[in-house]
């Protein structure tokens, strides 16, 4: 989340994508034959954004750029990452994210996140967003890539504003400086055509291609389509301040469905840091929504959003 998100919860507007709804059944098998290398159904693209046609905008990050990278990221300036940035360059006309009210506490009987091992697939995304001062750190996750074993799952808001970000590494299970798989670098970012266009809210999420195969040594969540929804979550993700700065947070509950285009979850201490935490539905490998969404992953550190998963996040997965 790039903002605190202390402030008084507020429903959002309906999301900008007018696109026609599918059935979620056909979105689950569309997206189940997306990352086990299946025949894919032929749909026609969607009706409401203007480039819908496109799968998605795909920055290819030059070898010296990925060596670089590599090198960039020292273990002080991974400690350094902070929730100290500059408000994120936006296309012109894209929705601002809100003003954060500090006063804001959570509902009575919510859960709060507690610091734990983490995953072995789930991890820090740092990167550096050109013309723009300050390192930054997000969350993301290793997903199923049958052709590579390359692919991290992220929020879109954390890889690309006018353009992709660059210096882009993952640290697999990082905590508190410990690097139990090493380091990954980018290679290529691949982000939704609306999101680059506009930064809708509703298709806040991103693939990126790491030099290496990452998960041959970590393993990989499936991608899955959100509907239906499943009885429980457990999401991870990495806030970058406070006691449990840089170090794995977990928390379970029953995701919900406030908007057409996202999903919520209602869990304390999902600070600034924890945007691209992948959310997994208890009992399983299958990722089905990551820490993003509405407000950047919304105003509050007690409630957060995701995009929904349904054909978007399949189209941009079988595009890269």
């Amino acid at each position: 989340m790039e903002h605190s998100r202390r402030s008084k919860h507020r429903v959002p507007t309906t999301g900008r994508r007018l696109r026609r709804a599918l059935a979620s059944t056909a979105v689950a098998a569309a997206l189940v034959a997306a990352v086990t290398g299946t025949a894919l159904a032929t749909e026609s693209p969607g009706t409401g954004d203007p480039a819908a046609g496109a799968p998605g905008v795909v920055t290819e990050l030059a070898p010296t750029d990925t060596d670089a990278a590599a090198a960039y990221w020292t273990p002080e300036r991974m400690a350094e990452a902070d929730d100290d940035w500059p408000t994120t360059p936006a296309p012109q006309g894209a929705a601002a994210a809100g003003t954060p009210d500090a006063a804001a506490t959570p509902p009575p009987g919510t859960p709060q996140a507690t610091r734990s091992a983490g995953l072995p697939m789930v991890g820090r995304l740092f990167s550096v967003t050109p013309g723009v001062p300050g390192r930054h750190a997000c969350t993301a996750s290793v997903v199923h890539r049958a052709n590579g074993g390359n692919a991290i799952l992220t929020a879109a808001h954390c890889v690309y504003g006018t353009a992709a970000f660059t210096d882009i590494v993952f640290a697999p299970q990082y905590d508190g400086g410990q690097l139990p798989f090493g380091t990954y670098a980018g290679t290529k970012v691949a982000v939704p055509a609306g999101w680059a266009k506009s930064h809708d809210p509703d298709l806040d999420f991103a693939l990126v291609l790491v030099k290496g195969d990452v998960e041959s040594r970590t393993g990989g969540l499936t991608l899955r389509a959100s509907l239906p929804l499943p009885k429980s979550v457990t999401v991870t993700g990495y806030p970058t301040k406070g006691p449990n700065g840089g170090h794995p947070i977990t928390c379970h509950n029953a995701p919900d469905h406030p908007l057409k285009y996202q999903l919520g979850f209602a869990c304390d201490g999902y600070e600034i840091g924890t945007s691209g935490s992948p959310w997994v539905p208890d009992g399983t490998h299958d990722v089905i929504g990551t820490l993003g969404g509405y407000a950047k992953g919304g105003r509050e550190v007690f409630y957060s959003y995701a995009s929904l998963f349904d054909r978007d996040v399949l189209r941009l997965y079988a595009g890269l």
